[in-house]
């Protein structure tokens, strides 16, 4: 019956076995086994610790609590409240142990790294590598390195958290810290960027308010017939042509009038007109004569407008961006204005052309007559015998290319910086908000908070707001 006892001796060999399974287990997980260690070791102080407070007096007991700045209260709450914060105390120190632990860790890494050239630099003497590291370390510590490696690391990590966050967060923290979030000439380049995308700086184009009512209406859903076209072509041909003979007429009839009239009297027109009356006579009759026949055409748009629809002069007005309205006269009128400003628009950038062409054609001027050939050759004009005709030809090449145009474009750009820069910080706030700009800048907000937390040593805490206070409720 020898079973049983070889049974047994099994067992005991498994029992054997699995013990020695876990202890090769701790043994490959120090970092397990270390935990275990120190939570079991923590919960020992803790255990001794609750029982020395309890055998203390009371007045001891709060002696200590106010030396740790705690609340009174019962015996069993002070107890409880010291034993948590000395366990925060004990687990704050073991951190701070193992970020310091961490700073040298990774300095000694560094070290052992570097090529023993490297490491001469920083150490002489005769030694090995590994005594140049330990002399290096030394060296390091005795420089407050520690002390500047944990600073460097707490501040990565706040600049990591701070990344992290949304602008509109970063505004707020920077609000509660006292901080202006935006930079002026950052706002500044994101609104003329934009206002570039917008067009502000492109040649102003003009559209004729009434092209769309001169097209003959289509007949809709029916295909047009060559010969109705040809008569169609016919008829318009027919009108420009009265149109003009008309204005040929009128123009004639005007001249007249004006050459009837003293140079006092053209004079007089002139000024009652707001308008310049120095000049020959010549001059004063073709001044007149312009000033005339705009005033003409003027009137007759507004005419032709004022006989338009409603609905047909809302539609023109959302076409030129202008205010709609229910009043007519009031519509005709901003329409004209719109119109009037995009002239005056076209004048300007035409001015700033002029003086873009004119800069150009002095730089153009200062090169060789063969510099002049090789560019011309460059862009397919023709060379032409002279210098100044190859300069002529540059210039109008410029012109027709729009090259001129982008000149000048970049010319008011930079304008409207320098202009911006002499506004009010809040009046550019208001344009970015107006044009839907982001004047918000994130790594300047980082920046200006981090820098901030340094000087005061502490982090800037967005402000909780207090818990409701719940209704009373009255007593029947």
């Amino acid at each position: 019956m020898a079973l049983p006892k070889t049974f047994k001796v099994d067992e005991k060999d498994e029992e054997d076995h699995d013990d020695e399974e876990m202890e090769n287990e701790d043994a490959e997980n120090p970092e397990v086994e270390d935990e275990t260690s120190t939570k079991q070791c923590e919960e020992e102080i803790i255990t001794s610790r609750r029982k020395e407070l309890k055998s203390m007096y009371m007045s001891d007991l709060q002696g200590l609590i106010q030396i740790n700045a705690l609340a009174e209260g019962k015996k069993e709450q002070m107890i409880e409240s010291l034993i948590s914060h000395e366990a925060k105390q004990r687990a704050d120190a073991s951190a701070h142990e193992a970020r310091i632990r961490q700073a040298i860790m990774k300095k000694k890494e560094e070290f052992e790294a570097m090529s023993l050239p490297e490491l001469r630099k920083l150490c002489a003497g005769n030694m090995t590598k590994d005594a140049r590291v330990e002399t290096c370390l030394k060296q390091w510590q005795e420089e407050d390195g520690v002390d500047k490696e944990l600073k460097k690391i707490d501040r990565d990590l706040r600049e990591n958290e701070l990344s992290s966050m949304e602008k509109n967060a970063l505004r707020k923290l920077c609000s509660i810290a006292g901080l202006d979030p935006h930079v002026k000439e950052v706002m500044i380049e994101r609104i003329v960027t934009r206002e570039s995308a917008n067009g502000r700086f492109a040649r102003p184009t003009i559209d004729d308010l009434l092209k769309a009512e001169e097209v003959p209406p289509s007949k809709a859903g029916k295909a047009v017939d060559m010969v109705e076209a040809m008569l169609a072509n016919e008829n318009n041909r027919k009108k420009e042509q009265a149109l003009k003979k008309r204005d040929e007429e009128n123009v004639t009839n005007k001249m007249k009038v004006l050459k009837a009239m003293s140079v006092e009297e053209l004079k007089k027109a002139l000024a009652k007109k707001g308008n310049d009356s120095s000049g020959k006579k010549e001059e004063l009759i073709e001044a007149l004569l312009s000033m005339g026949l705009h005033e003409e055409a003027a009137a007759e748009k507004k005419a032709k407008l004022k006989a338009l629809s409603l609905e047909d002069l809302r539609s023109l007005a959302s076409k030129q961006s202008v205010a709609t309205s229910n009043k007519k006269d009031a519509m005709v009128d901003d329409l004209l204005a719109h119109e009037a400003k995009m002239h005056e628009k076209m004048r300007a950038f035409e001015t700033r052309v002029n003086e873009a062409s004119a800069r150009k054609q002095k730089e153009l001027e200062t090169k060789t007559g063969s510099e002049l050939k090789e560019l011309c050759l460059s862009k397919n004009l023709k060379a032409g015998p002279s210098k100044e005709d190859r300069v002529e030809r540059l210039v109008e090449e410029l012109r027709s290319s729009g090259e001129l145009d982008k000149i000048t474009a970049a010319d008011m750009a930079v304008a409207r910086r320098e202009e911006l820069l002499a506004t009010d910080k809040q009046a550019v706030l208001q344009i970015c908000d107006a044009l839907g700009v982001d004047a918000l800048n994130k790594e300047f907000m980082i920046e200006c908070l981090m820098t901030h937390e340094e000087k005061l040593g502490c982090k800037t805490v967005e402000e909780q707001e207090p818990p409701a206070k719940r209704a009373k409720v009255s007593k029947k």
